[in-house]
């Protein structure tokens, strides 16, 4: 299940034609979880990812406006998300001022870390991406 909400912007950004900053929510499913973030050039802001999981995962973001295929395409940034006993694990990890993109974002969420690995997530991870 993924969703986009935008944000209020910050005074320094207020005057842009759109200063918006969206989130990008996804709560994993049995899957890749292979997602297009935004078929465009933009910036990623940060991110916040919770792991209720006994396994680390792996998210992988791609400068792409396809959807990712992990078994043929190269991250361009490879995120570990711990994992917990059950309490919540995570990771917060903020990009200001930012992380470009210059094609599109995209996603992937997968159980090894490998460039070319396709292992299928499990439930439990909530994934929110900060982007532009």
């Amino acid at each position: 299940m993924s969703s986009v909400t935008e944000i209020k912007p910050p005074r320094h950004l207020v005057g842009l034609s759109d200063p918006g900053i969206r989130v990008h929510r996804v709560l994993s499913a049995a899957s890749n979880n292979a997602a297009v973030i935004k078929a465009a050039p933009g910036v990623l802001f940060g991110v916040l990812l919770i792991n209720s999981t006994s396994t680390v995962y792996y998210l992988k973001l791609y400068d792409q406006t396809s959807t990712p295929n992990p078994a043929a395409d190269t991250p361009y940034m490879t995120i570990p998300i711990p994992h917990s006993s059950g309490a919540g694990g995570g990771v917060v990890c903020p990009s200001l001022p930012g992380v470009p993109f210059n094609t599109g974002m995209a996603m992937v969420l997968v159980a090894g870390q490998g460039d070319t690995d396709n292992t299928a997530a499990a439930t439990g991870v909530a994934i929110n991406l900060f982007y532009k």
